[in-house]
This record gives C-alpha cells, structure tokens and sequence, in this order.
C-alpha cells in the first residue's frame, strides 16, 4: 500500500509540473502576442514580428525528476525549480504552399475538432481575439461570408487564442456568430502556425494546402474578392 501511495504522489508531482511548465510557456506568448497587438486592414503591418517564437515559447524550465524513497515524497510536494535549458530550434512559419499543420482544439460545446471535420471545403482559418478592436471589427464581414457562400463550398473556422472559454462565449454569443469557433487555451495554435499578430487568416484549399496568408483584418470588399478568387465559379 506504500508503494503505491508514493507512486500516486510521485505521478501527481509530474503532472503538476508539466502544468507548470504549460503555464508559463502559454503567459510567455500571450504577453508576446500582447505587445505585437493586432493588426488592421490587410495592407497595414503589425508593429512587431516574433519570428523566434518556438524558442521563446519554451518557458526555459525544466524540473528534476523525484528521487526514489522518502525523498520522493518530499520532491514532489515540493515547488518545481525553474533551471535553464537548451531552447529547442525556432518552429518554422507556415507558408504559401504547405500544409497546414494539424491543430486538435475544441469547440464551445467541449467537442474535439480537427481539420478532417472541414475536409473538401474551402477553409478561413481566423485566429482572433476579443480584447483585438480590428479582430472584432472584421466579424460581420466574415458572418456575411459565411451566409453567403457557406452553400457553395466556404467554411469559417475561428479559433480564439489563450482566452477561457466563458469569455469566448460571451463574446460568440453577443455577435450572434454561427461559424464554428474553437478554443486554442493552451496555445497549440501559436506555436504550431508561428502567429506574428492577429487577426491573422489562413485559407486553405479543400485539401488543407496553404492557398493564401492574410495578416491583418478584412475589409467587406476586400473580403468577398478573395473568397470569390478561391471558389471560382461556384461563387457566383
């Protein structure tokens, strides 16, 4: 039975600490994120880059392993200590032409959702956030896009980055948006896509190929064009 309780402890420590090290990786970007800002319409540039952002977002902590014995016990109640590592190579930004990298979020009812759900279509991936005035700006145009090209072959995905869930919904609910919105809580997505300012929007062909990179906020025309360019005839 002793075996056992310190085995528990012993796993409850790693998984404590591996929180740990989750926790400051995602308050890392976020602030990063912060002092980029968000940017306007697509043809302004946001006021910074984090183009190192995979190295950044390490959280450059790296807690010991529990002892075996008494010791054990002791290690893991005790509070991780933060030690510098080695930072792993810089992620590389996403490009023109590659394949999206694969993001398992979920959705506001606590469904996981991937790209396979959203196969065969053409795809606005929208990574936004509430506390971004352009973010919020450019949703009735993706709501009227949404509603008018849906049918012929459009899906909007948003995906909220590093804010809870409540304050997402919150904010879903008050602009009445019926595209599907995911959470991105831990920031997978700003690790994986190397976000530099949002809103930021991937579209994507029906294969999940990077068709086209859009940093900034649309305009309703500006909108329309480029979804009109993808879908072709469809659209009209």
């Amino acid at each position: 039975r002793g075996a056992g309780f310190l085995s528990d402890v012993q796993q409850g420590g790693r998984v404590a600490r591996r929180r740990y090290r989750q926790g400051w990786a995602l308050l890392a970007l976020l602030v990063i994120l912060a002092i980029v800002g968000c940017s306007g319409p697509v043809n302004e540039q946001a006021s910074g880059s984090i183009e190192a952002l995979g190295t950044q977002a390490a959280g450059q902590v790296q807690a010991a392993t529990p002892a075996s014995g008494a010791a054990g016990v002791s290690a893991a109640f005790a509070t991780p200590t933060p030690a510098p590592v080695d930072p792993p190579p810089a992620a590389t930004l996403v490009a023109v032409g590659d394949q999206a990298p694969a993001l398992n979020l979920q959705d506001l009812q606590g469904t996981p959702r991937g790209f396979a759900d959203y196969t065969g279509q053409l795809v606005l991936l929208n990574f936004w956030a509430s506390w971004c005035g352009h973010c919020r700006g450019e949703v009735p145009f993706l709501q009227e896009a949404y509603a008018r090209y849906h049918d012929s072959g459009l899906e909007v995905v948003a995906v909220s980055v590093g804010e809870p869930p409540d304050t997402v919904s919150a904010f879903v609910a008050e602009h009445d948006m019926a595209f599907p919105v995911l959470l991105d809580t831990e920031g997978q997505a700003i690790i994986a896509y190397q976000l530099q300012t949002v809103p930021t929007t991937y579209v994507l062909d029906r294969s999940g190929q990077v068709l086209e990179i859009v940093r900034g906020a649309f305009t309703a025309e500006s909108l329309q064009a480029l979804v009109e360019a993808h879908l072709g005839e469809a659209a009209r």
